[in-house]
């Protein structure tokens, strides 16, 4: 409801889809947001190189995850093992603040 007069102008749309199988031609955006989407990943690995693949060069990857899901360390791994680079991690209260460039 939020987005509907942007979708009728034409200025955008929204489109369903998993993280492990991202709906969109590889390079299609500078910036890709995961906000409380990880506590629905099942493979995050396939999710994270999914996210590689969409973003461009230099491109950033936000993502806000529950520690309970996944440590610190876990998440900065499976990052760099999908060629992620420059990756911040900031802990707060019950969540990871994590940003990383392509």
């Amino acid at each position: 409801r939020a987005n509907r007069s942007v979708i009728k102008a034409g200025l955008g749309n929204i489109q369903q889809g998993r993280p492990e199988s991202i709906p969109f031609r590889d390079r299609s955006f500078h910036k890709v947001f995961s906000l409380h989407t990880a506590e629905t990943v099942s493979d995050y690995r396939t999710a994270c190189k999914e996210v590689y693949r969409v973003l461009q060069i230099d491109g950033c990857f936000y993502m806000v995850l529950k520690p309970s899901r996944m440590s610190e360390k876990d998440v900065i791994e499976v990052l760099y093992d999908q060629h992620f680079r420059d990756i911040s991690v900031v802990s707060r209260d019950s969540f990871h603040f994590i940003t990383a460039i392509k």
